[in-house]
């Protein structure tokens, strides 16, 4: 194990080159301040971290990505406008024949004019766009030959002294991107008293948008060797990415499949490792082709393994005996062809353990057992028509058990949508890759309907309600009998132009096997002022059990924030204060705090107690940036160059 001074002498060897590296390209540097993260955005990351899902840092640094690297809304085709995914194909199709119609849009509040958008739609995409005032991604993947970004990033845990290995979190990425397309990038990481640096490294090399005929008419859409991430059909086959469903919108129902992409994350878990390729032919037709050997943490022997431990801790004797020791090859393809607002396609994955599986069965997880080669292979279909959307998937596995899922996304009007998403999981069906739409933590055991309903209902404000209703037919973890359970959630946001903001939420949720019901309660407030300052607040109560004389367990949470960021936008600093009761650990309430840019921090409040932050940007110049964030437990700094 190594001690303090051993640690610092490593952290120096290694930044030492990466030193080196920054002085011979600062002359060319070009750099921006990381924004914060919009609230659409947050509120997923809260109900996706309560529901113990999602690929959260994938989403992050991709929406910081698109903060970075704005779309032009006046020049951006179909494809363009859906990589900032929170646009629902109505409002595309919106944007596209106006400025058919009309040309190209003048201001943003021209924009909340257009058929499917309003003054609160306009805010939650203002990040992700501009109107030709700055470069968008395009332009600016074109405008210089080579870019390159470093992001150096440290946390103490000040609880954590006295522990072997090393005391820090270690965290390096570097990527390089040239204009034609190529990108090679690396990330590694090291958790708190991990022993030996970097304990995960992640790498690739990606290529793009090259032509493979003199035509022009085949072109490599992606081709990436090393760690990626895939999305096919609608997730019942495939899908290692992070997901919309819980942004509550109807349009966020339908997942939009798209090319694999180069993984840089730095969760250990859920990403494919290996290489792919996805070839266009044409405008209609897309074939994708991958293979993936990755290496998982697993309790093995010589021949076979007996459980797979999640989370890429290696602390312990146990986890690093358990690291990186079972390796998992997979074989993956999808077919996609779109006509006039229809789309047919195909996908299959086979993938099988080096060793043979010893996983205890119990009860409740016997039908989700396999062993050797493994596999499924679905049809999915999309049809589009005046703003109707119709949508499934159907998918089989190896062993004959079925999947499937329908969909149906409905424009009532201009400002009203509503969606219904319809799912059958059989008990039996396998698929540890799957990413579809479920109420649990896997596409099995599940059969149910979800609605979806939005509303503006003028030009500052957004009404959306959620009801679920789900029927497990067989037992499930900690519930030894099949189950139904019931949630809803209705939200208002006002967004008003003199920069106040009000956002109030109900929930209600049911499981007929306890018979626990349990209701939240939310209201917000925030404003940002036109001379930097920004203000906000919060208050959020829940409760559940209405049995007549019994204790009523309750869980309050309270936070109060303000901040204040400089005209030129070179210094932002923000502090925050929470107060908590939280009686029972099912009324645990989970709030997303600001943290360093393409990181999270979504803490479970439960318990009594309070906590307090602060966070600090500061950008001295072009080339550099810096991030500190100081909380009572953890001290945490990143440094972000771009050259």
């Amino acid at each position: 194990m190594w001690g303090r001074k051993e640690a610092m002498e490593k952290i120096k060897s290694i930044a030492a080159p990466l030193a080196a590296i920054f002085f011979l390209w600062a002359s060319q540097t070009v750099c921006a301040v990381a924004q914060v993260l919009p609230e659409g955005i947050t509120q997923i990351l809260e109900m996706e971290a309560g529901q113990g899902g999602g690929d959260l840092e994938t989403m992050v640094a991709y929406y910081e990505y698109l903060m970075e690297n704005p779309v032009n809304i006046n020049m951006a085709s179909r494809g363009d406008l859906e990589r900032i995914s929170i646009l629902s194909d109505f409002q595309i199709s919106s944007v596209l024949e106006y400025r058919r119609e009309y040309g190209g849009i003048v201001t943003y509040q021209e924009l909340s004019l257009i058929d499917g958008f309003n003054r609160q739609k306009v805010a939650a995409i203002l990040p992700f766009i501009t109107l030709g005032d700055k470069p968008d991604f395009r332009q600016q993947e074109t405008s210089s030959r080579v870019r390159n970004k470093l992001i150096l990033r440290s946390k103490r845990e000040f609880s954590m002294k006295g522990k072997s290995g090393i005391p820090y979190y270690l965290y390096m990425k570097y990527a390089l991107q040239c204009s034609k397309g190529l990108q090679v990038g690396i990330t590694m990481e090291n958790d708190p008293c991990e022993p030996i640096f970097p304990d995960f490294v992640s790498a690739h090399l990606y290529i793009k948008d090259i032509p493979l005929s003199r035509r022009r008419n085949i072109v490599l859409k992606s081709g990436i060797v090393g760690d990626f991430s895939a999305r096919m059909g609608q997730g019942l086959v495939l899908w290692s990415s992070f997901s919309l469903s819980g942004l509550g919108d109807p349009a966020s129902i339908f997942k939009k499949e798209t090319v694999p992409i180069p993984y840089t994350s730095s969760g250990e878990q859920n990403f494919l490792r290996g290489v792919c390729a996805a070839v266009g032919f044409g405008d209609k037709c897309r074939a994708t082709l991958l293979f993936s050997d990755n290496l998982c943490d697993a309790r093995v022997d010589r021949y076979s393994y007996y459980s797979l431990p999640e989370g890429g801790i290696h602390v312990s004797k146990k986890e690093q005996a358990a690291r990186k020791t079972l390796l998992e090859h997979l074989f993956a393809g999808n077919f996609s062809y779109s006509f006039e607002g229809v789309k047919v396609g195909f996908s299959a994955a086979f993938y099988s353990f080096d060793k043979g599986n010893k996983k205890r069965v119990a009860e409740y997880n016997k039908f989700q057992q396999y062993d050797g080669w493994w596999g499924n292979i679905s049809a999915d279909a999309y049809w589009a028509f005046r703003g109707y959307r119709v949508f499934g998937e159907v998918a089989v596995d190896m062993g004959g058990s079925f999947a499937a899922l329908a969909g149906v996304i409905v424009p009532v009007s201009s400002s009203m949508e509503v969606s219904a998403l319809l799912r059958s999981y059989s008990k039996s069906y396998i698929a540890p890759h799957a990413g579809a739409y479920s109420a649990g933590s896997s596409c099995a055991n599940e059969n149910g309907v979800l609605f979806n309903f939005l509303w503006r209902t003028g030009r500052s404000a957004t009404l959306k309600s959620s009801l679920d209703l789900v029927h497990h037919p067989w037992l499930r973890f900690g519930i030894p009998a099949p189950s139904k359970r019931l949630k809803w959630r209705m939200q208002m946001d006002w967004k008003m132009a003199s920069g106040h903001s009000l956002n109030c939420r109900m929930t209600y949720q049911i499981c007929d096997f306890d018979a626990v019901h349990k209701v939240g309660a939310r209201v917000g407030y925030s404003y940002a002022g036109t001379w930097g300052w920004v203000f906000g607040t919060r208050l959020e109560l829940c409760w559940n059990s209405f049995e007549a004389g019994a204790a009523i367990p309750l869980g309050a949470m309270a936070f109060l924030e303000g901040g204040y960021k400089l005209p030129n936008g070179k210094f932002e600093m923000s502090v925050r204060g929470t107060a908590y009761h939280v009686d029972s650990w099912e009324n645990r309430l989970y709030v997303y705090e600001r943290d360093l840019p393409q990181t999270f921090s979504v803490p479970a409040l439960y318990g009594r107690g309070w906590g307090l932050y602060a966070l600090a940007r500061y950008k001295p110049f072009k080339w550099l940036a810096a991030v500190v964030k100081i909380s009572r437990n953890v001290g945490k700094i990143q440094i972000t160059m771009i050259f």
